[in-house]
């Protein structure tokens, strides 16, 4: 897969993870100040791009000791481009949560 695809999903979820972490900033939250750990299921992503520019979140490599899950998958449209769909799955003190 070229580089920008991998480098535009990776953006798109740079994106999605930022404005989630704003948002968690600005209401009053027990878990202010602990560091959401992240498990990033995806096979057309640019891991290394994404760790360099995802400094806030702490990437694990178990989805166990994750409390988001975040699965992205691609599929060929009919019109030959491609359509990705970024799953965010609750874990741990997220359980339950679940958006896309």
């Amino acid at each position: 897969m070229e580089s920008w695809y991998r480098r535009a999903i990776g953006l798109a979820v740079v994106v999605v993870l930022a404005a989630g972490n704003a948002a968690r900033g600005q209401g009053a939250d027990d878990s202010a100040g602990t560091v959401l750990s992240v498990y990033l299921d995806c096979r057309v992503c640019d891991f290394d791009f994404l760790r360099r520019a995802v400094t806030f979140v702490d990437f694990v490599r178990d989805r166990k000791q994750a409390d988001v899950h975040v699965l992205v998958s691609s599929r060929e449209t009919g019109g030959g481009g491609t359509e990705f769909a970024v799953e965010f799955i609750g874990r741990g003190r997220f359980a339950g949560l679940r958006d896309t």
